[in-house]
């Protein structure tokens, strides 16, 4: 697992509602949104239709179901990984 600072600034500034992770451990202070951990899970997430634009930042493989998800749902995709 790799530990994660939500860090509150960028929360106060983009106020998400939902946070996805895999395989790491998220600590969140004065949370109200969701947090989905599961490969299925966000790519159920970058479907809905209140979402415009994906940025994934996953590392290899694990990034590509979500990723071609997005694709498929005709949302605005920015890659934020080390590969790309």
């Amino acid at each position: 697992m790799i530990p994660i600072t939500i860090d509150p600034e960028l929360k106060k500034r983009w106020q998400p509602a939902t946070l996805g992770c895999i395989q790491c451990e998220v600590t969140v202070t004065q949370s109200s949104e969701a947090l989905l951990s599961e490969i299925d899970s966000l790519c159920q997430l970058v479907r809905q239709p209140e979402v415009d634009i994906v940025v994934g930042a996953m590392v290899g493989f694990s990034g590509l179901r979500p990723t071609l998800a997005a694709l498929e749902a005709g949302k605005i995709v920015a890659l934020a990984n080390k590969e790309t």
